[in-house]
C-alpha cells in the first residue's frame, strides 16, 4: 500500500481516488415486488429507502437475509439501509386467507353435529370452542368453492352455496328443518268428518295443502285447507281428496 520516488529533481505526481461501488440484492419471496428510492450501484454511506408493494392478494410479511438487521423500520411502510459494503436482502408476501363462517340453526335454534363440506375438507357445527350451531374455516385468496351442509334427518336451506372468487371474510348462514319422512291421514272420509294429516317424524317441517279430485288423477288445491285437519263439506261428497 506505499510507494518510493527518489529525488533527483524537482518531480510532479498525481494521486487518483475513485469511490468504492456496493449492490443490493433483494430477492423475493412469493408475489410482490421491492421498490428503492436511489438505484444502484451505490457508493459508501448511501441510505437506500425501500418500499415493499405486494400484488393482490398478498402481504408483505417481513424482511431475512444476511444483512436484514441493518434495516431500520421508517413505521410509514418503509425500511432503509445504509451501504457500508455489498448487501443481500430478501423480502417475503404471503398469499392473504380469508375466514368463511356461519351459523346453522333448526327453529331458530342452533344445531351441532352438522358436517360442512367445503371441498377441500370439513367442518362440523358446535366443534369445541364453538357455540352449537356455528362453524368456520379458511381458505386462501380467490378461492372458489360450494359450501354443503349435511346431517342425517335433516335437509336445508339453502341446499349449498357457491362461493368465490373470495377476497375478504364471508358469512353463509343454513337453516335445518327435520327430514319429512311419511305422511299419512287420519279419520273417516265423510261429510262433516275432519281428517287429519299426521307427518313422520313428529316435528317435520312441512307445507300442508288440501288437495280435491273429481276422478282421483288431477288434483286442485282446495282454497283455505292449508293446516293439518280438514273437515269435509257436503259439496265434496264423492269426490277424492
Amino acid at each position: 500500500g506505499t510507494w518510493s520516488i527518489t529525488m533527483d529533481e524537482s518531480k510532479s505526481l498525481t494521486a487518483t481516488f475513485t469511490q468504492e461501488e456496493y449492490t443490493l440484492t433483494v430477492d423475493i419471496v412469493g408475489s410482490g415486488a421491492v421498490n428503492r428510492d436511489v438505484t444502484g450501484p451505490y457508493t459508501y454511506d448511501t441510505v437506500v429507502t425501500l418500499t415493499p408493494v405486494a400484488d393482490p392478494g398478498w402481504s408483505f410479511s417481513g424482511w431475512s437475509g444476511a444483512d436484514a438487521a441493518e434495516l431500520v423500520d421508517n413505521l410509514d411502510g418503509t425500511w432503509s439501509i445504509t451501504m457500508d459494503e455489498s448487501k443481500s436482502l430478501t423480502a417475503t408476501f404471503t398469499l392473504n386467507t380469508y375466514t368463511i363462517s356461519g351459523m346453522v340453526k333448526v327453529d331458530n335454534v342452533e344445531l351441532a353435529g352438522v358436517t360442512i363440506d367445503f371441498g377441500d375438507g370439513s367442518v362440523v357445527t358446535g366443534t369445541d370452542p364453538w357455540s352449537d350451531g356455528y362453524y368456520e374455516f379458511t381458505v386462501d385468496h380467490g378461492w372458489n368453492g360450494t359450501i354443503t351442509p349435511s346431517m342425517t334427518g335433516y335437509i336445508f336451506k339453502p341446499i349449498n352455496s357457491v362461493v368465490g372468487p373470495v377476497e375478504s371474510n364471508l358469512t353463509q348462514d343454513f337453516t335445518a328443518y327435520i327430514e319429512l319422512i311419511d305422511v299419512s291421514i287420519d279419520g273417516t272420509a265423510q261429510y262433516g268428518q275432519t281428517l287429519t294429516a299426521i307427518v313422520l317424524p313428529d316435528g317435520a317441517t312441512v307445507n300442508y295443502q288440501w288437495l280435491v279430485s273429481i276422478d282421483d288423477i288431477d288434483y286442485l288445491p282446495i282454497s283455505g285447507a292449508t293446516e293439518s285437519i280438514f273437515t269435509i263439506p257436503s259439496d265434496y261428497v264423492g269426490k277424492y281428496i
